[in-house]
């Protein structure tokens, strides 16, 4: 059968000194076809002191990750590839008998509902400000008013993706690897059943799919 070329975006990797971060992440993200976010505990530790009137940045990133989805299931843009949120739930890590060889603990979802019940309005207008210049702007109904507990709990940690606690730390990488590239090949065939119905265009079909990790 025919291979299909996959682009790897890692922020550390193609991020470049001088430019904006933030511009580069959120082309990057809403150009992906799947996104991989990293849902660790000290992301969620750093949300518990969120400022409303400051932007977070992995919160940024995973609001804007959320609407590209909305958007993809409502059919209301085609100017996001996103057909997948594909998270890696990585708990606390541990030493082993106090060697360099670390242990992923079960992620605590408990400690979810210890996140603020605030607003992230900084966060919600620098979502909007990057999804608005690539032509995208429509967002969800609840978008003004999530609060920073009901975005996490009750939307993004629902998405479906893989325990780093749960697989052998060795091979974590390969596993994750191996299960992106299998959901890859259903987006595009998700992709390109929705363009054979629509008005055969195929100028919007992805032809080197991204993946973006954070």
């Amino acid at each position: 059968g025919s291979s299909t070329s996959i682009e790897v975006f890692l922020d550390g990797h193609r991020l470049k000194y001088g430019n904006r971060f933030d511009k580069g992440f959120a082309k990057a993200l809403i150009k992906s076809t799947v996104v991989v976010p990293l849902f660790s505990m000290d992301a969620i530790e750093n949300m518990k002191n969120h400022k409303a009137n400051a932007v977070d940045n992995v919160l940024l990133e995973w609001i804007i990750a959320n609407e590209c989805m909305v958007i993809n299931e409502h059919g209301t843009s085609s100017d996001t590839f996103v057909q997948k949120v594909f998270p890696i739930f990585f708990g606390p890590r541990v030493k082993i008998d106090s060697g360099e060889i670390t242990k992923v603990e079960t992620f605590p979802f408990a400690e979810l509902s210890n996140l603020p019940d605030i607003i992230p309005r900084a966060t919600i207008a620098a979502a909007k400000k990057h999804l608005a210049e690539h032509g995208i702007t429509s967002y969800s109904s609840e978008l003004d008013t999530f609060t920073i507990r009901e975005f996490i709990t009750g939307c993004f940690s629902k998405y479906n993706g893989i325990f780093a606690s749960k697989e052998p730390h060795m091979r974590l990488v390969s596993i994750i690897a191996s299960k992106v590239y299998e959901i890859l090949g259903e987006a595009q065939s998700m992709r390109k059943e929705r363009i054979s119905t629509d008005d055969g265009n195929n100028n919007v079909m992805v032809s080197s799919p991204r993946v973006e990790k954070f």
